[in-house]
């Protein structure tokens, strides 16, 4: 009833003991998501997790628990930026805890598919779009050895189901096509979910899931990183512009930024740099003297 200020542990408290009473549970999912508990970030939870374990949802739901009762503070809570994956995948499920089970003995992972494909995939028309994938239509996974070679990355696929125990953070499997729909319709309706909760940079804050910001062409930018093993993505957009981009890579990729910064360029050449941003500068008195050369 109190949608976003719902604490964790009224929604999950009777799922395991683990829950009831723990620190973290006794936060809102406002405050899970937002990246500002205080607590650290353990993106190796899945280590020692047995692969057997992986295949029981129940099991893998009392992993993130078990995971999540060893979580110390070490911050006030909204004192800092602490992003933390595991706890918006708390969050998560306390979410589609609050949804009524389509069939006796549905699991949370269960429901948050079905939730996923009802709510947000069939409404966008992504039809690409998975929790997991299960067919061939996948790029291979690719990483660069320490000599600069390219090589792909075998297993990455069957590696990626330890990422299950972060699911509900928002892990889906999904084509450029699918996220352009996607990012149209968060173009479309602006929400609160695009409203900064917590400082991050003097520029720079976090909301309900994005990165909302200002960069040096002195527009609001919306947006996040991900990516898993062999793979990488990027999601940007400017909602005074109506433009986005979103960029993904079967690699382990570092130069998403980079790329998303040129395109950014390009689109609006005449835009009003801020002082500080000498790459910029370059890049466009890099670009004027590229036209004299041809010019001439």
């Amino acid at each position: 009833p109190n949608g976003w200020d719902t604490t964790a542990e009224s929604l999950l408290g009777c799922r395991s003991p683990l829950i009831t009473g723990a620190e973290w549970a006794k936060l809102s999912l406002r405050a899970l998501v937002s990246a500002g508990t205080g607590f650290p970030r353990m993106d190796c939870l899945f280590l020692g997790v047995p692969v057997a374990d992986l295949k029981d949802d129940v099991k893998v739901e009392e992993s993130l628990w078990k995971g999540l009762s060893t979580l110390r503070r070490v911050r006030t809570a909204g004192e800092s930026f602490t992003y933390q994956n595991q706890l918006v995948a708390a969050a998560g499920l306390a979410a589609v805890a609050a949804v009524e089970e389509k069939f006796p003995g549905e699991s949370l992972l269960q429901r948050l598919e079905r939730l996923l494909q009802e709510k947000v995939f069939t409404p966008r028309g992504m039809v690409e779009s998975c929790f997991y994938p299960t067919g061939s239509n996948v790029a291979k996974a690719q990483g660069v050895r320490f000599d600069g070679t390219v090589t792909e990355i075998s297993g990455a696929i069957q590696w990626n189901k330890y990422i299950k125990l972060d699911a509900a953070a928002g892990l889906i499997w999904s084509s450029a096509a699918d996220m352009g729909n996607y990012l149209r319709a968060e173009i479309a309706a602006p929400s609160e979910r695009h409203v900064a909760l917590q400082q991050i940079t003097e520029r720079e804050g976090y909301g309900l899931g994005f990165v909302i910001g200002e960069g040096a062409w002195k527009l609001k930018t919306i947006g996040h990183d991900g990516g898993t093993a062999g793979f990488t993505s990027s999601l940007l957009f400017f909602p005074s512009k109506k433009v986005g981009v979103v960029i993904l890579t079967n690699g382990m990729c570092s130069y998403l930024p980079a790329m998303t910064r040129r395109l950014t360029e390009l689109w609006f050449p005449n835009a009003p740099v801020e002082i500080g941003s000498a790459s910029l500068r370059a890049v466009r008195e890099g670009e004027r003297d590229r036209r004299r050369v041809g010019e001439g």
